[in-house]
């Protein structure tokens, strides 16, 4: 196999699915179908078996998607990274992390750290915490940042970058709350915007509540934090989200942080990057996104 079949191949592999494949690859499904038939022949080994909802690897296309996708992926990163560069000039440096956190805490850290080195080229995916994992194990991206417990891996080298605390935020309809520590369990009486039952923070929000065993139903569910405050500020609700990510809204008194009887939750921002991260100057930048 050359390097563009076994691309192709470790693609259909991922995917599972031709239509999906062929999209990312920019061919057509049949090109794509007639090379994967080709592969086939070449090894003489069925690699996939098709089913009506999309493939199947046979157990000997497991196996050569399992001895082929590190190797190529380590491939794969040195040429894009020759290829990126002009002339040895820039560095790319590749990062994935949720909307909020770019916004809220990385994209003044980064522009502090490329102030320093002027020829550092910055890729920001926007990834779940799950992709990030692939992702970084696959070598497609230099280090992740998430508020995710990361479960420890030989693989993987994770800082603790600093600690976020939950919190109750509201509007000038509520501001009445502003002299007074509300029970948590009060809130059912109040309408409450959180986020989406996948997210974090309504993890963590969850949690909380099944810890004081309180059942509280929100009345406003979003998946953006920006969008959370935004609705705050209408008078919509009170909003449970990150300190952190609320505090220049605060600062500013656009809105205000409601005080609780019960000290809510505190979680961690972490960074997490593979064992054998070289990328120059990355100490540089692990001191900047420590300096609060």
């Amino acid at each position: 196999m050359n390097y563009e079949n076994i691309k192709k191949f470790l693609v259909v592999a991922k995917n599972l699915n031709i239509s999906n494949s062929a999209n990312e690859l920019f061919i057509s499904q049949p090109a794509l179908s007639k090379t994967i038939k080709e592969i086939e022949k070449e090894l003489d080994h069925k690699l996939f078996i098709r089913k009506s909802k999309g493939l199947m690897l046979t157990e000997a296309g497991q196996q050569l998607y399992d001895k082929l996708r590190k190797p190529f992926n380590e491939i794969d990163e040195i040429i894009e990274r020759f290829t990126s560069t002009s002339n040895d000039e820039f560095i790319k440096i590749r990062i994935g992390t949720s909307l909020t956190i770019a916004k809220k805490f990385l994209t003044f850290k980064l522009s502090k750290y490329m102030q320093k080195y002027p020829n550092i080229k910055i890729e920001l995916k926007s990834l779940k915490v799950s992709d990030c994992i692939t992702e970084l194990k696959d070598k497609k991206i230099d280090f992740f940042l998430t508020n995710t417990d990361i479960s420890a891996d030989n693989d993987f080298v994770i800082y603790k970058l600093k600690d976020l605390h939950d919190c109750l935020i509201g509007g000038s309809v509520f501001k009445h709350l502003k002299s007074e520590k509300l029970n948590f369990k009060d809130l059912k009486y109040y309408p409450l915007i959180t986020n989406t039952k996948k997210s974090v923070t309504r993890n963590s929000f969850n949690n909380f509540c099944n810890s004081f065993d309180i059942t509280l139903n929100p009345t406003i569910e979003v998946e953006n934090n920006g969008f959370l405050s935004e609705l705050v500020k209408l008078n919509m609700g009170i909003g449970y989200t990150t300190y952190e990510f609320i505090q220049d809204e605060i600062d500013n008194k656009t809105l205000f942080q409601i005080e609780t009887i019960q000290q809510l939750p505190t979680r961690k921002l972490y960074l997490v990057t593979n064992t054998n991260n070289n990328l120059p100057s990355f100490d540089v930048l692990l001191n900047i996104l420590l300096d609060d």
